[in-house]
């Protein structure tokens, strides 16, 4: 089933309207007409089973045959903290991949062994956005303005949970206890992954005072990408049997 977006304004009770350059894909490459079927995210929560009525001008007037709200998105609202990377390509990575696992959130960080890189916003909402309609969700991940890790700490207080990746830890816990805690419907996670190079432990100290809890991976170290990813995947795992409730 192929999947549109449109924006949150353009959707009414009973029908909503795609527009450019959705509306280029639908009628020009798929060369679709009145009557066909389709899906539509609005990525704020909307998610819409179509029939497409007619197209005129700059738009297509869709008739909403069902909405579903929340429509496969996860109970426990998920962000990820992530550096700037050297190579630009493996943060589109992050953003693709971590869209498909249920992220509702990714803020591009900036900590003491960052390598500074500026931040491609539009580029990397246009990923999370492809992401979103081929995976078919209703929230399309906020890519937030780039933080210092300073500024990243003042915000700690919005999640229930903050999860630090880290791969010296000490403290060998089992992975399913701090993941299965943290993954209650309601609660607000957020997942910090640390630079090529690891956080400094400065860095470890401030966050365990702020309340982080410390997430081992396992003994082989990873890439930042491959620990984001990782993370992602088992947070997927548990909370694969609930849908968020708008």
């Amino acid at each position: 089933m192929n999947v549109f977006y449109t924006h949150p304004d353009l959707v009414s009770r009973e029908t909503l309207i795609i527009e450019q350059p959705e509306l280029h894909h639908l009628t020009h490459v798929l060369r679709m007409g009145p009557g066909a079927e389709i899906e539509v995210t609005d990525g704020m929560g909307g998610y819409y089973f179509v029939t497409l009525e007619l197209v005129e001008g700059k738009g297509a007037r869709c008739r909403i045959r069902e909405s579903k709200p929340g429509f496969h998105e996860p109970a426990v609202h998920m962000a990820l903290a992530f550096p700037l990377m050297k190579q630009s390509s493996k943060f589109d990575l992050v953003v693709e991949k971590a869209t498909e696992l249920g992220v509702r959130e990714i803020i591009p960080i900036v900590t003491e062994r960052t390598i500074p890189r500026s931040g491609k916003l539009e580029r990397w909402r246009q990923i999370a956005l492809s992401a979103t309609k081929q995976c078919r969700r209703a929230y399309c991940p906020v890519i937030a303005p780039v933080l210092q890790w300073r500024e990243l700490m003042e915000r700690f207080s919005d999640y229930s949970h903050r999860l630090v990746l880290y791969e010296r830890q000490t403290a060998r816990e089992p992975i399913p206890d701090p993941f299965a805690n943290a993954f209650a419907p309601g609660n607000t996670v957020l997942f910090v992954v640390g630079p090529e190079g690891s956080f400094t432990e400065r860095e470890i100290v401030e966050a365990e005072n702020a309340g982080c809890v410390l997430v081992w991976l396992g003994p082989r170290r990873l890439r930042s990408e491959t620990a984001a990813l990782s993370a992602m995947s088992l947070a997927s795992y548990f909370t694969r049997g609930e849908e968020c409730r708008i």
